[in-house]
């Protein structure tokens, strides 16, 4: 029952509800793909006492439950047997660290060459390392049976799993895995509440990387997401330093980019900064926030927000 009802309030709740708009389903296999397995997750909600609830307990039991689904030849959704790639930067070791999980007890199999995995692929058995690029391709295996493939895109460059320090705090509800999340070898998508990206707003971009040794560089670049609609805008100005100690620092290039316009697309843009080769430990990027949307923005006069992702080095 929920907490902020009154004890009257509360006589009221006879059960609990959840509705399916059909518009677009045009089949009743459809309606039960859109229903199943959520159904049996509401009356998990409806039967448990709070304090008991516990959604891997429920999810492992209800791999058994699908065993019903198909004795009685029903349409569901499998999104829970897929594998889940959960990807971690170890900045001491410089490494990526790859988990992979699935509901149960199923066996996982997978491959870093992009090739689809088969019941003879490698079995994990636990946390993978890498310290080179990698095409992450894993599914589970139950009865018999693949689920569909997850697949994750690792890309290294010499500032991957380095460590990385913020000058400039994100927004506090884009935050997620914090600063590794601009280092881990992962390239957001459009989907900026995804976690693959950081957000900043009245705040620029400005990080530290520390490389752990000197090495030549020449090459920094940096994606940005842009959804004009939810007041998220592309940088103003880029600039990138470097160091040798991490306190002095001298800067190898700048760019500088127009105010967004009406029909600039929303996407994922890449900045590339060149400059000569340079030989450094540490590399700053300053990348600076929309402070004045303009006049044809529903948000004029208002800061926007700066979704930034993978920053690399070459």
């Amino acid at each position: 029952m929920p907490k902020e009802l009154t004890a009257d309030e509360a006589r009221h709740i006879i059960g609990v509800q959840a509705n399916i708009w059909t518009e677009y389903m045009p089949t009743f296999k459809q309606m039960q793909y859109m229903a199943l397995p959520r159904m049996a997750a509401l009356s998990e909600v409806q039967w448990s006492q709070p304090e008991l609830k516990n959604y891997a307990d429920f999810t492992s039991r209800l791999v058994d439950f699908t065993h019903l689904y198909d004795h009685l030849g029903y349409n569901y959704a499998k999104h829970l047997f897929n594998v889940n790639i959960h990807v971690d930067a170890d900045t001491k070791w410089q490494e990526i660290v790859v988990h992979l999980t699935t509901t149960g007890n199923a066996e996982i199999r997978y491959t870093l060459d992009g090739t689809e995995p088969t019941a003879n692929s490698p079995l994990y058995t636990g946390a993978i390392t890498l310290q080179k690029s990698a095409n992450i391709c894993a599914a589970a295996f139950r009865d018999g049976k693949r689920s569909s493939v997850s697949r994750q895109e690792i890309n290294f460059n010499k500032a991957t799993a380095c460590p990385i320090t913020l000058l400039q705090p994100t927004h506090k509800n884009y935050t997620y895995n914090g600063a590794a999340t601009l280092t881990d070898g992962q390239l957001g998508d459009t989907g900026f509440g995804t976690g693959r990206w950081l957000g900043f707003c009245e705040n620029d971009l400005e990080a530290v990387i520390d490389m752990q040794k000197p090495s030549v560089i020449s090459h920094v670049e940096l994606n940005t997401c842009v959804d004009k609609g939810s007041w998220i805008f592309d940088a103003r100005d880029i600039e990138v330093s470097i160091s040798q100690d991490g306190k002095t620092f001298k800067q190898v290039a700048t760019k500088q980019l127009p105010t967004l316009g009406e029909d600039a697309a929303d996407k994922v843009y890449t900045h590339k900064l060149d400059f000569q080769p340079t030989k450094a430990r540490y590399v700053k990027i300053k990348a600076t926030s929309e402070r004045n949307m303009p006049e044809w923005h529903s948000g004029k006069g208002k800061p926007a927000f700066l979704f930034v992702d993978e920053i690399s080095i070459m």
